[in-house]
């Protein structure tokens, strides 16, 4: 066996195993899943299958490297097909009726350089204050981005409170009392842990 198929084999066998694992925790969950969506994750073997299919077939070509550029394409497109099909699975998550946390409980820190020249900046900061988290700091590096954030935040929450912001229009939203407690903090350094 030459060095590609060898590689290839150990690697689905290393796959075969953590999906088998994978399937055993799935199983084992207080609410599993149902048997059938269990076992779809075997289909997480398909790469490596199609891997050492690929070897097998450079082995005894003539040409290997026409197999291996005909293999990437193939798996390019498989895999383009697989990421579109389960962007079309996606929910939307909803809460539960005995939902515990709330937005109280929710503090939100924006660490920015500084808001000029960045267009979203207020649409950003009227889709954190619409949801009504107990606290937004906002952290700069700079005093003078402290005080651009400053001047933004000012006009952006009269925005708020008058219902006029880009995003309240764009989501029919109506005026609003800003209940947030705002804080700006300057750090003098560039460094998101201070």
């Amino acid at each position: 066996m030459d060095a590609p198929t060898t590689i290839a084999t150990t690697l689905l066998y290393f796959s075969l195993a953590w999906t088998l694992f994978l399937v055993y925790d799935v199983r084992r969950h207080p609410v599993p899943v149902s048997f059938l969506c269990s076992v779809g994750l075997l289909c997480h073997n398909n790469p490596a299958m199609f891997l050492l299919w690929t070897a097998k077939i450079a082995h005894s070509a003539q040409d290997t490297a026409l197999v291996w550029f005909v293999a990437l394409l193939i798996f390019r497109y498989w895999r383009i097909i697989v990421n579109v099909y389960f962007f079309f699975q996606y929910k939307v998550a909803l809460a539960t009726a005995d939902f515990k946390i709330t937005p109280k409980d929710c503090t939100v820190i924006v660490p920015t350089l500084s808001p000029k020249k960045n267009q979203v900046f207020h649409e950003m900061i009227t889709g954190i204050i619409v949801n009504r988290p107990a606290r937004v700091i906002f952290t700069t590096s700079t005093c003078s981005a402290e005080r651009d954030v400053n001047a933004v935040l000012k006009a952006t929450l009269a925005n708020i409170e008058a219902g006029t912001s880009t995003y309240q229009k764009q989501h029919g939203l109506g005026p609003m009392k800003i209940t947030s407690e705002i804080l700006v903090f300057n750090a003098d350094v560039a460094d998101k842990r201070k």
